[in-house]
């Protein structure tokens, strides 16, 4: 933590990730336009799958999403490893939503699709990667199709490694600041909230592991997956090392 943001008189409480910001998450993400990531899936479906109806979104947040596809028509839920952005979905009116894990996503359903978007896949370390593509490919159907995101390290060098950002949200306020450890392949990122007329400090700290694309394929298509292609931010043109986030089509195919 940066001490030099925290007075003697402030009290800190310290918190695992996306307990205390899923208050403020939303406003955090109010620059994404979750129809135009609905609009780039649903393209991905009607490439590479077929007649899909029930989504599941792993790592789902406040449900955002969830709830866009609901709009549309699917069958949509989804898990979160944190309660209190579980919590936060529920209160848009959400009842398909659950904590889970993506190791333990707490279903025995089978999906036409399964999501895992908006950075959640950086989240595993790596020698949690192989399960996770395990438990993601038995919940799928035959045919069924898994889309997921990553962003490069080209991407977070040049966007990420030293950002920092402050925000006024209602009765507090808070900062975020990230820097990036390229030996360690990890992009940290500090959350600093203040309440009580920033009396009180509530601190979390994140951690998301920033791999190459081709490890995650590697893993996905040992996993049984059929790899379907890596994609440039929204588009179907190829992703490549310079690429801001690029998606991932994986598909369950006949054995």
């Amino acid at each position: 933590m940066n001490a030099s943001n925290i007075r003697a008189s402030q009290t800190i409480s310290k918190a695992e990730p996306y307990h205390y910001i899923a208050k403020i998450y939303d406003r955090l993400m109010s620059h994404v336009n979750y129809q135009i990531w609905a609009d780039y899936i649903e393209n991905c479906f009607q490439r590479f799958s077929r007649n899909v109806q029930c989504i599941l979104d792993g790592g789902c947040g406040t449900g955002s999403l969830v709830r866009e596809f609901s709009k549309r028509g699917y069958l949509a839920a989804g898990f979160d490893l944190s309660y209190p952005m579980i919590d936060m979905a529920r209160s848009k009116g959400l009842q398909m939503v659950w904590q889970g894990d993506l190791c333990q996503p707490a279903t025995k359903n089978r999906w036409d699709a399964c999501l895992c978007l908006y950075d959640t896949i950086h989240y595993l370390h790596k020698d949690k990667v192989s399960q996770v593509f395990h438990r993601l490919f038995n919940l799928l159907r035959v045919h069924g199709i898994l889309v997921f995101d990553v962003v490069t390290e080209h991407h977070v060098k040049h966007q990420w490694a030293n950002y920092s950002e402050q925000g006024q949200e209602n009765a507090f306020s808070y900062m975020r600041r990230c820097w990036y450890h390229p030996r360690e392949q990890c992009q940290h990122t500090e959350f600093h909230i203040y309440t009580d007329n920033q009396k009180n400090v509530l601190y979390e700290h994140h951690k998301q592991w920033i791999y190459p694309v081709s490890f995650f394929i590697e893993q996905a298509v040992a996993s049984g997956f059929e790899y379907c292609g890596q994609f440039d931010n929204f588009t179907f043109n190829p992703g490549n090392k310079r690429s801001e986030r690029i998606h991932i089509v994986l598909c369950r195919r006949e054995s």
